[in-house]
Parts: C-alpha cells; structure tokens; sequence
C-alpha cells in the first residue's frame, strides 16, 4: 500500500491500489484504456513512464514496490528499443509474449 504522500502526486493513484505483484504492462494499459477512451499505447506507455517515475523518485529505498518500479521502466525501455515506433501491432504483441511468459 502506498502512503498517502506518495499517492497525491500519481495522476492515476487508483492503479496503484491493487497490490504490487500484481503492476505489469498489460494490466497498466487495460487500465488505462478504461480510464482514457480512444488513447493510444504510445500514450499509455508515456503515462506508465510518468507514473514510474514519481514512484522511483518516492518510495522508500530497497523495498519490494521499488524495486518492481524500476524493473517496470526498464521492461517498457527494451520494449521501446525493440519495437520502432511505426509498428505498434508488433508493440503489442511483444509486451504480451514478455508479460505472460
């Protein structure tokens, strides 16, 4: 559970209510088309990365949240090398292989 400190600078704190097993790049972005209708994953990407952020820079060192912040920015950082941005179908499809595998 995050503190209330940490949850007040999250645009969308909601998502990170449910517990930090459970943060992975899928369940970020059907969140995120649920909440932005008609938003694109470049968007829910761009979104996801702000969100890190502002959890990397505010948890507390060490902990488990932490640590699946960082390994989150680092995942959507392959996938972006990965996957020219011409080709979001292939985006898609990568970070299911990646998320379920």
């Amino acid at each position: 559970m995050l503190s209330k400190e940490v949850s007040c600078q999250l645009r969308y704190p909601d998502y990170w209510e449910r517990s930090y097993s459970q943060w992975r790049v899928d369940t970020w972005n059907q969140f995120f088309c649920k909440k932005v209708p008609g938003t694109t994953k470049q968007m829910s990407c761009d979104a996801l990365v702000k969100e890190l952020e502002i959890l990397i820079n505010n948890l507390k060192p060490r902990s488990k949240e932490i640590r699946k912040a960082s390994w989150l920015k680092r995942e959507l950082k392959v996938l972006r090398l990965l996957i020219p941005e011409e080709e979001p179908v292939m985006r898609i499809l990568l970070t299911t292989y990646y998320v379920e595998a």
